[in-house]
């Protein structure tokens, strides 16, 4: 199993893992082979998106979508996710890895995630990769911080007014 960057080459395998997350979680998968091409072309393009799959075999088992905010010194994990039968294997642990060393490389003081209070699983992983609740919404959802540095009290402000950059 490897972590690489999500690119036109996993095409097919990454409809498939759409597809089969979809099924998992009850929704209906809408990413046929053109969509996920314009959305792979999409995060290509836009230099603060970067996307990431596990590539086992010819299979994709997993995702992560990373959003680099350079004004609030902050990467987010858009999305992470893993097919249920390769679950409990630190996959998702190796996500967040990888994600954490993307943001040491970026700079960034702090990586952040949001998720629903009621995933126990999510919260659960997230709190063990060093994650610490930051704010509840009211709609359910839990925003979680991992600070890389120094806690927010002893952050400086960030650099306002800088354009998006590409990840180093």
């Amino acid at each position: 199993m490897a972590i690489v960057p999500l690119t036109t080459a996993y095409l097919d395998a990454f409809v498939e893992f759409r597809q089969q997350s979809a099924r998992e979680t009850g929704e209906i998968s809408r990413m046929g082979h053109r969509r996920a091409r314009r959305h792979i072309e999409h995060i290509q393009a836009v230099p603060h998106l970067e996307a990431y799959v596990v590539a086992h075999g010819d299979q994709v088992i997993g995702q992560l979508f990373l959003n680099y905010r350079q004004r609030y010194e902050l990467l987010r994990v858009q999305l992470i996710s893993v097919l249920a039968r390769y679950q409990r294997r630190g996959i998702g642990r190796s996500l967040l890895e990888h994600a954490f060393q993307r943001g040491q490389q970026a700079g960034v003081a702090a990586l952040d995630v949001i998720t629903h209070r009621d995933n126990e699983e999510a919260l659960s992983l997230y709190r063990r990769q060093g994650f610490q609740p930051e704010r509840s919404y009211q709609d359910g959802r839990v925003r979680l911080l991992r600070w890389r540095h120094h806690p927010p009290e002893e952050r400086t402000p960030g650099r306002r007014g800088e354009r998006w950059r590409r990840f180093p």
